[in-house]
């Protein structure tokens, strides 16, 4: 998660802003395209109902998914000339959670920028406590009857098995009212758990986090996350829309996703951390 800033500080990213801006987006385009031609030789395409149950589409890729949702929120607020080409690859890319978590940073943005920026640190670290409540009830069944009255599927097959990925930590919840189980823990329990070749990561930073850190750390990474980078309505619904991504993926790990999240948050900032 650090590695990304650190490189960052390297980088003289407020000279030419245009240019490596559209230098990042068209460079993704071709990586996009690229994977998309290897992929449509062995995958068939879907109905777009079968997509959503499934969260498959020969066009879906990687993280990439999640750097043009980055794109996206950054363009809303700064070049809509922008907004429809990567509306199409952001749908064409196929996350799904980008189809919650685009819309839903660019409202509650609308709602949370009357605040002062440093009230709103405060506020999302109170919502991502509730997060984690939400996603402790998730896993451990409590909404289960809900999710199969409304989705007609399992909580599991709905998540992709993020259900019994982040059951495998539930008795250790408690612990992290504390320092937490340790840098790295949640790894070994998963492996020790899961004997399943690929899976090593909760896919979800935010269960990760607190799990491994406790919640003072917790609390302490949620409010700076938000007041470093929280500075303008740009920086705010940037944030929002990753701390969106924490819940369902281990986007932290993404290099390339982190390093263009920062990037965009500084050029938004009002004010020079970098």
């Amino acid at each position: 998660m650090l590695a990304p800033l650190v490189a960052l500080s390297f980088w003289n990213i407020r000279n030419n802003q245009e240019r490596i801006l559209k230098t990042c987006i068209y460079g993704c385009i071709v990586a996009y395209a690229v994977q998309v031609v290897y992929n449509l030789q062995t995958m068939g395409f879907v109905s777009l109902s079968e997509a959503l149950r499934d969260s498959y589409m020969p066009t879906e890729t990687g993280y990439i998914a999640f750097v043009f949702g980055l794109f996206f929120v950054h363009c809303f607020y700064n070049d809509k000339r922008k907004l429809l080409l990567l509306g199409v690859l952001v749908f064409l890319s196929f996350k799904r959670i980008n189809f919650v978590a685009i819309p839903a940073a660019l409202l509650m943005t609308a709602f949370l920028g009357r605040f002062n920026f440093k009230r709103i640190a405060l506020i999302a670290v109170g919502i991502n406590g509730l997060l984690i409540l939400l996603l402790h009830n998730f896993f451990m069944g409590n909404l289960d009857d809900f999710i199969i009255e409304k989705f007609n599927m399992s909580p599991n097959v709905l998540s992709m098995g993020r259900q019994t990925i982040l059951s495998t930590v539930n008795d250790y919840l408690k612990d992290s009212a504390g320092l937490g189980i340790g840098l790295g823990k949640s790894v070994d329990l998963l492996s020790n758990s899961i004997q399943i070749e690929g899976i090593n990561n909760l896919h979800s930073d935010l269960i990760k986090i607190y799990i491994e850190f406790g919640i003072l750390v917790f609390c302490i990474w949620i409010y700076s996350l938000y007041r470093i980078n929280a500075t303008s309505k740009a920086g705010l619904a940037l944030t929002i829309y990753l701390n969106l991504l924490f819940i369902t993926d281990n986007v932290s790990v993404y290099f390339f996703v982190m390093i263009i999240f920062y990037y965009l948050s500084t050029i938004n900032s009002t004010e020079k951390y970098v």
